[in-house]
């Protein structure tokens, strides 16, 4: 059943992979200082012109040369090279890691953002239509919050990527005065989205931005590597001390998010808002629709101003990419969330493996071909429209 979908995939979640020198250049060394440490630890001692030089090696290994080698890593006409031969049609593009601008409340973080924003945008200029950079939008003050989404979609974003780590400006994502942004983002068709790291960093540091306390996942076997309890809060961290628990509870805050979205009535009144969720596992999703549709139908007050139960405007508005190696299949066998699971590449990042396309194809093969055509293609079209 390849074939039916071969060469029109569209793609929800990649990655950009700038070299370390670039995000001083853009984002100052306040906040992109601790992005290029992150990287020139990645990088070791070679030199920036030496990666360059051997990305022409990954033409003939594109789904096994990852990170800063990857073919199209920081370049946008060489990722049309590289979506052309994945087979992708269009492609949302994420920052290479959590961006500490988008948690950050100190003076000088929107202008950090409006830079990479920028920056991103004109980076896409090669093919906007095909490369499309997730533009960061900060939620720590309604007013704006609002003025920089609209500059961003005038701008030309076509999605945007919001924190869950707290309340927004200290209320719910449902308190009206959020209203006019979910109404901007709807009228505009440009979807919102949260992706990992949008809660916080979890468990590779202990920022105030967490959503959940990292102390938690302090164990023997909780982590690969124990955390540095002197780390700066401020840096990216080392991803090599993620572990299970990190894995196991990553989606809790988009949950919490997304809960008071639904319940709170955004979806009913803007049918028109577009919701990914992405990088966070699917795992969680069949349980969670479940437990709206009932906590609706135990708890229905007039603040709940839903016109069907929640799961309908889950499977109208929201799509969810999963893992690498999830079961993706078994899943819609136990939910029939058929609308909502989506396939994802996130290119060049090691965890989306080395054979994305078939591995989760095994996993939705033995359903009938609408299956397929809906999680490669059909359902992704909510975030990535023509």
């Amino acid at each position: 059943m390849l074939e039916q979908i071969e060469g029109r995939l569209l793609d929800p979640d990649s990655h950009v992979m700038f070299l370390p020198s670039v995000y001083v250049d853009v984002l100052g060394e306040e906040f992109g200082g601790g992005l290029a440490r992150w990287a020139r630890r990645w990088l070791g001692d070679e030199t920036e012109d030496a990666v360059r030089e051997r990305r022409a090696d990954a033409r003939d290994a594109l789904w096994t040369t990852k990170d800063w080698l990857a073919l199209g890593a920081d370049d946008a006409s060489e990722r049309v090279e590289a979506l052309d031969a994945m087979g992708v049609v269009r492609q949302l593009v994420f920052p290479p890691a959590p961006m500490p601008c988008l948690h950050d409340t100190r003076a000088g973080a929107r202008v950090a953002r409006d830079r990479w924003n920028d920056f991103m945008l004109d980076w896409a200029a090669a093919d906007p239509v095909r490369v499309r950079p997730v533009a960061q939008l900060a939620l720590d003050d309604v007013d704006d919050a609002i003025d920089e989404a609209a500059r961003l979609v005038e701008r030309g974003a076509r999605a945007i990527e919001v924190p869950f780590a707290r309340p927004p400006a200290g209320r719910s994502p449902a308190a009206r005065e959020w209203d006019r942004l979910w109404a901007l983002l709807a009228e505009a068709d440009v979807p919102v989205v949260i992706h990992i790291g949008g809660g916080g960093f979890g468990g590779t540091m202990r920022p105030e931005a967490s959503f959940i306390d990292p102390a938690w996942g302090d164990g023997d076997t909780a982590r690969r590597a124990p955390r540095d309890p002197n780390l700066d809060p401020t840096e990216v961290g080392t991803l090599g001390a993620f572990g299970a628990f990190d894995l196991a509870t990553l989606h809790v805050g988009a949950e919490v998010f997304l809960s008071a979205l639904v319940l709170g009535g955004v979806l009913t009144r803007h049918p028109r808002l577009r919701v990914g969720v992405i990088e966070l596992g699917a795992h969680w999703v069949s349980s969670w629709v479940e437990r709206l549709d009932w906590a609706y139908a135990m708890h229905r007050r007039p603040f709940v101003r839903a016109a069907s139960l929640p799961s309908a405007a889950i499977r109208r508005q929201v799509r969810v990419t999963a893992s690498y190696g999830e079961p993706v299949g078994r899943y819609i066998e136990r939910d029939e969330l058929t609308d909502v699971y989506m396939f994802a590449t996130d290119y060049p990042h090691v965890e989306g493996g080395t054979d994305p396309i078939g591995t989760f194809h095994r996993s939705v093969e033995s359903l009938d071909v609408d299956i397929v055509e809906r999680t490669f293609v059909t359902n992704a079209e909510l975030l990535l429209p023509a």
